[in-house]
């Protein structure tokens, strides 16, 4: 999970713009997916979304979409620790 955080850390930077995340959503939801394919917790695991469910769910110009790209806006600026979106999934996983 460090080395995702770390990855996550290094591309989505404090001074990106909505755009410039949004773009960067798909590698968020592999650097989340594989991390915990590698080992992440088996409850979180069995409800990441797969890349359709998450494309289907994270649709462009939607809330969950916006709420997303903010969170990661908040982490870029350590507001939330990158380590959530191993945690709890927030959008990655389906609760």
């Amino acid at each position: 999970m460090q080395k995702a955080c770390e990855d996550l850390e290094r591309n989505v930077q404090p001074n990106d713009t909505f755009k410039k995340i949004r773009e960067r959503l798909k590698f968020v939801w592999l650097a989340v997916y594989d991390a915990h394919n590698e080992g992440g917790d088996p409850d979180i695991k069995d409800r990441l979304r797969n890349r359709d469910e998450f494309e289907a769910y994270v649709e462009p110009g939607s809330d969950v979409e916006r709420e997303l790209v903010e969170l990661l806006k908040k982490m870029a600026t350590n507001q939330v620790p990158w380590s959530n979106l191993f945690e709890n999934g927030t959008s990655l996983s389906a609760f």
